[in-house]
C-alpha cells in the first residue's frame, strides 16, 4: 500500500475515532492553493484543526508534524477562519491524531489535544 492510500486509510479512521469521542465532523480535506486541512471538528464548542498523521514502521506519526508543518496548518487555518467563520468569534485548537498500523495488523490511535499553540 503506497502513501497515499494509507493517508487516507488514516484519515477515516481519526475522522470516525473523533466522532465516537463525540466531535462533529465539519470538513475534510479542507483544500487551498496552498495546502490542505485533514479535518475540521467541533468538540465541545471548539473548533479544531486536525492533523492526521498515518504510520507503519518508521517513528512515530506525531514527530513529522514539525514547526514548518505546524506554521503551514496556521496560516491554511486562517483561511478556514475568513471563509467559513468570518463574524463569528471562536475558540480554536490544533490537535494531532497519530494512527500507527502494527506489524501484527492492530491499529493505535492516539489523540493529542491542544498538540501546539498557533492562532
Amino acid at each position: 500500500m503506497n502513501t497515499r492510500n494509507l493517508g487516507g486509510r488514516g484519515e477515516g479512521i481519526a475522522a470516525e475515532y473523533l466522532s465516537n469521542r463525540g466531535c462533529r465532523l465539519l470538513d475534510k480535506n479542507f483544500r487551498v492553493k496552498s495546502g490542505e486541512i485533514d479535518l475540521v471538528v467541533m468538540d465541545r464548542g471548539c473548533l479544531c484543526f486536525v492533523e492526521v498523521k498515518a504510520r507503519r514502521s518508521y517513528g512515530t506519526p506525531q514527530e513529522a508534524v514539525t514547526k514548518i508543518k505546524q506554521r503551514k496548518l496556521t496560516k491554511l487555518a486562517q483561511v478556514y477562519l475568513k471563509e467559513k467563520y468570518r463574524s463569528v468569534d471562536v475558540r480554536c485548537r490544533f490537535d494531532v491524531v497519530a494512527v500507527e498500523e502494527k506489524e501484527d495488523g492492530s491499529t493505535h490511535i492516539k489523540w493529542f489535544q491542544n498538540a501546539f499553540d498557533a492562532l
